[in-house]
């Protein structure tokens, strides 16, 4: 399921019922396959002269009463709860139980990383390496975090995202980079029964193993960090085919071109720990985010690399105020 959170998009139907009391819809933001998000305002007592903008995420009305979404649904309210980092989306409220299950966490105001490889795309521009770098920078701080994650007792929560894709990286205006959409991750406080081994998220950033039924695991989050920053640093796609089979034969067979062959200007250091991330057999990848985030944070750019952040920020900026027509 991908879901935007920061795309203006359209205003209610007036014949729409809107059941939650604690908070007032102001637009439907985003649609996925089981939910729905809204951009929203707290009916409590004001502070101030305006009130601050949520993202509320609610199960679509036909799959409420459907035992395994909500127990999906129920999943990721129990994951994003005990997550705190400044890498990952803030929770802020939720409800588990009766007639709607609804989340409600921060809005962030910015783009995704997908609408800015699309406007890459779309332009044929790249980003100067040292903007792709902080943004891989903060992704992989994200993904060390969850993966190392503990619950109150300090005991693992052995968290695996399984849809760290394009769509699910938030970017905001003031540069901060921030990690969404927990609905399928695998995590110890799961209620559901499943080792990952069922296909979910977006086909094109899979990890190879887990076509050939096998159980996921952080190093395919690895893979996931992987495809993304390849496309954020080389300014195109990795696997893309017109259909989602020729994509999962691309994730399997495909030959994936060294990164330096495709951004010459991207250091060769930075390229070589991409490659890595890329291996198709996992025990020859990074074995875990933390020894990527190390090595990652080891090439960091020196100031006279380093190009003015305004221009990333302008883009940022720009792309949060293009209307989308991706509902």
């Amino acid at each position: 399921m991908t879901l935007h959170p920061w795309f203006p998009s359209t205003k209610l139907p007036p014949h729409e019922h809107w059941p939650i009391e604690e908070y007032s819809p102001i637009r439907l933001l985003g649609e996925g396959g089981m939910a729905q998000l809204y951009l929203v305002e707290s009916t409590g007592p004001r502070e101030g002269s305006t009130r601050q903008p949520f993202a509320l995420k609610r199960l679509r009305p036909h799959l409420a009463r459907e035992p395994e979404a909500r127990v999906m649904f129920r999943d990721e309210i129990r994951l994003i709860r005990c997550l705190q980092h400044p890498s990952i989306v803030r929770y802020l409220d939720a409800q588990e139980d009766g007639e709607v299950q609804y989340l409600v966490v921060e809005y962030i105001e910015g783009c995704n990383l997908q609408m800015l490889l699309h406007w890459m795309m779309k332009e044929q521009q790249t980003l100067h390496w040292t903007h792709a770098y902080h943004i891989a920078l903060g992704v992989a701080t994200g993904i060390a975090y969850l993966h190392h994650a503990t619950d109150k007792e300090q005991h693992p929560l052995d968290i695996v995202h399984r849809d760290l894709s394009p769509a699910n990286i938030l970017l905001q205006r003031d540069g901060a980079v921030k990690l969404t959409d927990f609905g399928v991750s695998m995590h110890k406080l799961m209620i559901r029964q499943t080792w990952g081994e069922d296909l979910r998220g977006q086909f094109a950033y899979l990890a190879p193993e887990l076509l050939f039924g096998q159980a996921a695991d952080q190093r395919s989050d690895i893979f996931s960090w992987g495809v993304t920053m390849w496309e954020t640093f080389a300014g195109q796609r990795l696997f893309d085919a017109e259909n989602p089979e020729a994509i999962l034969n691309q994730v399997r067979e495909a030959t994936i071109p060294p990164l330096a062959s495709v951004s010459p200007e991207t250091p060769k250091a930075l390229c070589h720990i991409i490659d890595h991330a890329l291996q198709r057999e996992r025990q020859r990848r990074y074995s875990s985010s933390s020894l990527l985030l190390h090595d990652w944070k080891s090439l960091q750019p020196t100031e006279a690399q380093t190009q003015p952040t305004h221009s990333l920020l302008d883009l940022i900026a720009a792309l949060s105020r293009e209307p989308t027509n991706s509902h």
